[in-house]
């Protein structure tokens, strides 16, 4: 999924989350999201070195794959900080 689909379909959720049609996100929800990522960017690091002249084409897939899981991975610390934080009490 590009980054522009994944922020479309965020703006979907969000609207439907307003509505009362959808649940929150947890952070279940976005560590299985950031695991599938993860294993994504695994499967095309071993098809760029199988496929090495779709090099440039795996290259990009991976960007926007990167930036994909970075912005999972600031939800998910923006979701629970506390959790991650020990001078917080928590």
């Amino acid at each position: 999924m590009a980054f522009g689909k994944f922020r479309d379909a965020m703006d979907r959720h969000l609207k439907r989350l307003r509505k009362g049609e959808a649940h929150k996100i947890k952070p279940a929800d976005l560590d299985k999201m950031i695991t599938k990522l993860e294993k994504r960017r695994q499967d095309l690091l071993a098809e760029a070195q199988a496929k090495p002249q779709k090099a440039e084409r795996i290259t990009h897939k991976q960007a926007a794959l990167d930036e994909m899981l970075a912005n999972a991975r600031s939800l998910r610390a923006r979701l629970e900080p506390a959790a991650d934080d020990p001078d917080s009490g928590a």
